[in-house]
């Protein structure tokens, strides 16, 4: 691994670039769900890997001070990708921004991302602790379920055509009540399905 991150680096702006040029991400939603424009966040995340091992290889985490740095720069990619949700930035803003603006900039929440999970498992512990608190962990179990199963509950509000007061917080509590339901009765039981191999005998 030894002089391999600058090009690692380099191959992954590349693979990015590259990507964006077939796949622009302005288009994610035009012909329908699309691996394509989503390649960036598969690169970055192989990148992080990478760099993850770099960091333990030259023992940085022994460093107080570039521990100190890492969370201090995790934290304010957090900070900031709590101000970019919708609602949040439309409040300290005091002026309402449309939902377009924010969902066609998966590259900048990807890279975000990667520097919070990057500042959890190399900083000095803050936001390390934060999501292992009790309840993130249990949304952690229950997130490919309430990924699946957002959209449905989007559909049906819509449908129905509600406007109710925090129907936003209303949806997500609906989201994460029929994701638990999931989790428990299909996830968590196949995921106690193991492949065994036939001895032969008998065969």
């Amino acid at each position: 691994m030894k002089n391999k991150l600058f090009p690692s680096v380099a191959l992954t702006i590349s693979l990015i670039i590259l990507s964006q040029l077939i796949w622009p991400q302005s288009e994610s939603k035009a012909d329908g769900y699309r691996l394509g424009p989503y390649l960036p966040i598969f690169f970055m995340g192989a990148l992080l890997a990478v760099i993850f091992h770099k960091w333990q290889e030259r023992k940085m985490n022994e460093n107080k001070k570039a521990l100190i740095i890492v969370e201090i720069i995790g934290i304010f990619a957090a900070i900031t990708l709590i101000f970019m949700i919708p609602s949040v930035s439309t409040y300290i803003l005091e002026r309402e921004i449309a939902y377009t603006h924010y969902h066609k900039h998966y590259i900048q929440f990807g890279f975000l991302w990667s520097v919070v999970v990057f500042s959890c498992t190399a900083g000095i512990g803050v936001l390390r602790k934060f999501f292992e608190i009790s309840f993130l962990r249990y949304l952690g179990f229950i997130s490919f379920s309430v990924y699946l199963l957002h959209v449905i509950v989007l559909k049906v509000f819509k449908r129905v055509g509600l406007e109710i007061p925090m129907q936003g917080w209303i949806m997500l509590v609906v989201t994460i009540v029929i994701s638990h339901i999931s989790w428990t009765l299909i996830e968590k039981p196949t995921s106690k399905i193991r492949w065994t191999k036939f001895s032969g005998k008998g065969h």
